[in-house]
């Protein structure tokens, strides 16, 4: 018979806990939440005027959606809504509240559905939801309706299944990824925290890795059995941002008509190129006011003066020297990732 120590009690008990909080959060249907959020939704709204940016933190949506947002097309453009919207959103009940698990459908009446139905609300319900702190552009009889998100991406399957809306997925160097969060944050940040364990749900794994599944979950044991020391929460916050990458390209082939996939290492190659054919996915007007604005965000040297710079040399970007990881882990999380085929960067 199987001894049971402290330790494993208490990681036990812990482990259901979150579970039944997950699901509390995330399927007790947030009654209360709804009831609030629903008078503010006009009943005319369409999803459809949605227009996504869809992607993990630090890959690039903030400079896509700043650059797109500059068209002379009547729009609105709302930065992050999902973490200003009040009553607040909780699908998680530890670390980011709006992380949630893998989701190959969603209704009309789930919270995040509603959520983003919430960015088509009358300008007398922005303000009541708390939106208009997030509202960086509101024309009068907009066409469009851009929204950039970094959180709930887990839920992007989901997502465009029922609102059937245009998105640009965005994804990037999970190693630049997580070095430039980290860099910011540090090993305390909480990003990517919970979607550690929503990337190792069967759902998850049979969706898109099925026939890797075993030797995932086996690397998955290895990593989860590791005292969380500097390199181990650096490697698995790597690890996280390469499936969901995955997990993104095999949307945007799945969706074929709906998204379009940028990735960032190319875009700041060719910005004007790509960026064009964004506007154009989106039906976009691409002018010189685009085009300017563009230019003032690839030209300019290095502002590291807020949390979001995007005015600087977007091109020295490529293939810079790491800020926070260093050359020996670069190396060792590298070679982790091509043995697992998850590293296709160059």
């Amino acid at each position: 018979m199987k001894r049971f120590n402290s330790f494993y009690l208490t990681h036990k008990i812990k482990k259901l806990n979150f579970l039944y909080s997950r699901t509390r959060a995330d399927y007790g249907l947030m009654k209360d939440w709804s009831r609030e959020v629903d008078p503010h939704i006009p009943n005319h709204s369409n999803p459809q005027q949605l227009r996504l940016l869809l992607g993990v933190n630090r890959s690039g949506t903030t400079w896509m959606g700043e650059v797109l947002s500059r068209t002379s097309s009547p729009i609105r453009y709302f930065m992050e809504g999902l973490q200003y919207i009040k009553p607040l959103l909780q699908f998680t009940p530890v670390d980011d509240r709006l992380s949630i698990s893998y989701h190959p459908e969603l209704n009309l009446s789930h919270p995040l559905t509603k959520a983003y139905k919430a960015f088509l609300a009358t300008n007398k319900g922005l303000d009541a939801l708390n939106l208009t702190s997030c509202t960086h552009r509101n024309d009068l009889d907009y066409h469009y309706c851009l929204t950039k998100q970094v959180h709930s991406i887990l839920a992007t399957d989901g997502l465009l299944k029922v609102l059937n809306t245009k998105a640009i997925l965005l994804v990037r160097d999970p190693v630049y990824v997580v070095d430039s969060l980290l860099s910011r944050d540090h090993l305390k940040s909480y990003s990517l925290t919970n979607e550690w364990k929503y990337i190792q749900d069967e759902d998850f794994l049979n969706e898109f890795h099925p026939t890797r599944k075993k030797e995932l979950l086996k690397t998955f044991k290895a990593l989860n059995g590791i005292f969380p020391n500097r390199y181990t929460i650096i490697l698995r916050k790597v690890f996280t941002v390469a499936l969901i990458n995955e997990m993104l390209v095999q949307l945007a082939e799945k969706y074929r008509s709906l998204c379009l996939l940028v990735r960032y290492e190319k875009l700041l190659e060719n910005p004007e190129e790509i960026f064009e054919s964004c506007a154009k996915h989106f039906g976009l007007n691409w002018d010189e006011q685009i085009v300017s604005f563009l230019e003032k965000t690839t030209r300019n040297k290095n502002d590291n003066s807020t949390r979001m710079p995007i005015f600087r040399d977007q091109k020295a970007q490529h293939n810079r020297p790491f800020k926070f990881i260093t050359d020996q882990e670069t190396k060792k999380i590298r070679a982790f990732l091509t043995n697992l085929d998850l590293y296709k960067y160059k």
